[in-house]
C-alpha cells in the first residue's frame, strides 16, 4: 500500500517552498511620483523613484541619463538614498526633469531589477505618469 500521507507531506513542502519564493519578489514595489502633472515649458520638474525591498533583496538600479524618459530630458539626479526600516529597504532618488515642446508626455514604466539571496531573478516596474507642458 501507497504511504500517502508521505507524499502529501513532501508536495506541500514543495508548495510552501515555490509559494515562499513568488511571496519575496511580490514584495518588491517600484513607484515613480512627480510633484506635479503639469509645467510649462523649460520649467523643473521633480520626479522621485522609490523602490521598498525586502533587505535581503539585491537590487539593480536603473541607469537613468540623458533622454531615457522619451522626450523629458532628465536635467540632474540625486544620489540614491537608503533607509532601513526594520527588515526592508528603501531606496529613493529624485530626478529633475524639463520639457523644451508644449504636449503631453508619457513616461513609461521603469523596469527595476532585482534578485534575491538564491540568486534567482526578476524584475518590478515603476507606475506610468502622464505629464502635461504648455506654453
Amino acid at each position: 500500500m501507497i504511504n500517502y500521507k508521505k507524499y502529501l507531506l513532501i508536495l506541500l513542502v514543495a508548495v510552501n517552498c515555490q509559494l515562499s519564493t513568488v511571496n519575496a519578489y511580490a514584495q518588491t514595489t517600484a513607484t515613480l511620483k512627480g510633484d506635479s502633472s503639469k509645467i510649462q515649458i523649460g520649467d523643473l520638474l521633480n520626479l522621485k523613484l522609490v523602490i521598498n525591498t525586502p533587505a535581503t533583496t539585491k537590487i539593480s538600479f536603473p541607469k537613468l541619463e540623458g533622454d531615457t524618459l522619451g522626450r523629458i530630458e532628465i536635467i540632474s539626479k540625486n544620489k540614491i538614498d537608503t533607509s532601513k526600516v526594520g527588515d526592508r529597504v528603501v531606496y529613493s532618488q529624485t530626478l529633475t526633469v524639463s520639457a523644451y515642446d508644449s504636449g503631453t508626455y508619457f513616461i513609461s514604466p521603469i523596469k527595476i531589477d532585482f534578485s534575491n539571496t538564491a540568486n534567482q531573478k526578476d524584475s518590478a516596474f515603476t507606475n506610468d505618469l502622464l505629464i502635461a507642458v504648455s506654453t
